[in-house]
């Protein structure tokens, strides 16, 4: 029996921490508790945060037209503050909603792969904001980063959302109507207002998500472990 003070042995005779040990998975499960719980508001904000500058962008910035101008164009011009402030805040509250989806959605690879997707897609996003199109080269690699990343996402989050039941069902329609959308304008519309439609979709897509997980995230810590039920 180890007295105070001392390790007890292992099967190998080597000692180990237990109360670190445990201290350490305790740690963890806190932080993932913390994630499921801030996770969901912090999509749901980015994308009515988002909304609402780029709506302050275009409502000051008149001469500015959807479908026959860029939207980054709105970060270069007079209400650049605007465009470039909800891009930077929307990404960085992209990333703990994006660090949350692993223990809000059913659980496999597929959903890792597309959290960090996302995860990328909300970096990208603030590289937008930070990297204007004054930078010429470095805006366009966030830009399509951005859209590749958010795409990607959508493709990978499809079967784990179908599976995840705070969406009854029919999670997986979300992602495949969001595609779908994006696809057919492409076939429908020029490449400026097919921008636009894909930024709005991803904010329709990200109010809906979040908000019907907002109840499985009020649910913590007891709910971290229902998203890995099949």
């Amino acid at each position: 029996m180890a007295g105070k003070g001392h390790r007890p042995l292992n099967g190998r005779g080597e000692g180990f921490n237990v109360r670190g040990r445990v201290g350490t998975a305790g740690s963890l499960v806190e932080r993932s508790a913390l994630l499921v719980r801030v996770g969901p508001w912090c999509g749901l904000v980015a994308a009515f945060s988002f909304l609402a500058f780029f709506l302050t962008a275009t409502l000051l910035d008149p001469m500015w037209r959807m479908g026959g101008m860029w939207l980054s164009d709105l970060g270069v011009r007079q209400a650049a503050w605007a465009f470039n402030t909800g891009c930077v805040l929307a990404g960085l509250l992209i990333i703990p909603f994006a660090l949350s989806a692993p223990h809000l959605f059913h659980r496999g690879p597929l959903t890792w792969a597309g959290a960090a997707f996302f995860m990328l897609a909300g970096v990208f996003l603030v590289g937008v904001g930070v990297f204007t199109e004054h930078f010429g080269v470095i805006h366009g690699i966030v830009s399509f980063g951005f859209f590749g990343s958010l795409l990607l996402g959508w493709i990978l989050m499809a079967l784990p959302m179908h599976r995840t039941p705070a969406f009854g069902g029919y999670g997986g329609f979300l992602n495949l109507g969001a595609l779908g959308v994006t696809f057919g304008s492409m076939a429908l519309f020029n490449a400026f207002t097919v921008e636009a439609i894909v930024v709005l979709v991803a904010v329709y897509w990200g109010i809906i998500t979040a908000g019907l997980l907002l109840p499985r995230g009020a649910g913590t810590p007891a709910g971290i472990g229902d998203a890995s039920a099949p």
